[in-house]
């Protein structure tokens, strides 16, 4: 740019008077900023040639930094892959081992296979020997069970021999179970005392339904094992139809008239067999047994059987007695009352061998 420019201001000068001239001037300044030019345009380009410079030596050290760690993972692969080989032939050798060792078992089992289902065949014979057996011995246990309680009922027979009961009767103007004499005679009366046989209260002869229902009233009983259908419908009160059926005869009666309203009888009575069962003889049989106890038709309404004592035995002595009260749950219609004997009502139930 120098000398270019000397030679310029020198090859310009004016011939005549020695000085530049314009022109000269102007291509020394053109020549000047050009020369500027190519020193800004060297200096970027020398900035850009460092700046290329750095980034590639950044990016070399970024993949040697790659390659090193692949190198490094790869390595650790290697020493993985070694370690899998190695567990990999510690497995196969167990495997081997155990497939040794199963390959015994299933020798054994199959020899302890052929044992079983011989044993197997020995102990369904003798199973079956075992059932023919517990069937035989079924059927005479069976068999000695219904000797043995036919036996039972020969030895232990149980003849009903009396009962106790109580019962509640209402007096009831418009109810024509008692006569309209009988029941001024207690509607004048007042005080709680027992009617005797000379009392103003004892039922006269022109009193019939009185005399009948509070002395000489008379009552059926009727027993069955498995018991009929009676709740909820009519009861089965049929003699030809029932186990064992019973009436009361020569009935003492005790009377209390314990208001104008109402009369409590105490009736005690011999009984008499109307039909027998053998198999409804003894007590065992009353276990689960149905008693069913129809009152006197033509009772006034609402009256209620409070109690009854039934008393068993010979001649003698009395063997046993059975204890029963009555509830609304018990009645069936309007003139019967039925309960389910059980252990509650008969105790424990005695065994065949005592």
């Amino acid at each position: 740019m120098i000398s270019g420019a000397i030679g310029t201001l020198t090859d310009t000068r004016d011939k005549t008077t020695g000085l530049p001239t314009p022109w000269s001037r102007r291509l020394a300044a053109m020549i000047i900023v050009s020369g500027m030019l190519a020193i800004v345009t060297q200096a970027v380009e020398s900035y850009i040639h460092n700046e290329s410079e750095r980034v590639e030596k950044h990016q070399r050290q970024l993949s040697d930094e790659r390659v090193a760690m692949i190198l490094e993972d790869a390595r650790l692969a290697a020493s993985g892959i070694a370690d899998a080989r190695r567990t990999q032939d510690k497995t196969l050798s167990a495997t081997q081992e155990t497939v040794s060792n199963l390959t015994s078992l299933q020798v054994r089992a199959d020899q302890l296979d052929r044992g079983m289902r011989s044993q197997q065949k020995t102990l369904r014979r003798t199973v079956g020997g075992v059932q023919v057996t517990a069937r035989s011995i079924q059927t005479v246990l069976s068999a000695q069970g219904v000797q043995l309680e036919a036996l039972y009922r020969l030895t232990h027979p149980l003849p009903i021999m009396s009962i106790v009961m109580v019962l509640r009767y209402p007096i009831d103007d418009q109810d024509s179970a008692f006569e309209p004499t009988w029941i001024k005679r207690v509607q004048s009366t007042t005080g709680d005392f027992e009617v005797a046989q000379t009392s103003p209260l004892e039922p006269e002869v022109s009193e019939p339904s009185a005399r009948w229902l509070l002395r000489t009233p008379e009552f059926h009983f009727t027993l069955n094992n498995p018991p009929f259908e009676t709740r909820g419908g009519y009861p089965h009160m049929a003699e030809n139809t029932a186990q064992r059926t019973f009436k009361t005869v020569d009935p003492w009666t005790n009377i209390h008239v314990t208001s104008p309203n109402l009369v409590e009888v105490y009736v005690e009575a011999k009984l008499v067999s109307l039909r027998t069962d053998p198999n409804l003889v003894s007590l065992r049989d009353l276990y689960g047994s149905e008693l069913l106890i129809s009152i006197p038709h033509g009772v006034p309404k609402k009256t209620s059987l409070v109690s009854c004592q039934i008393l068993f035995g010979g001649r003698q002595s009395t063997t046993q007695i059975l204890e029963l009260s009555f509830s609304d749950n018990d009645r069936l219609g309007s003139a019967s009352y039925a309960k389910i004997l059980t252990e509650a009502e008969l105790g424990v139930r005695p065994l065949l061998n005592q």
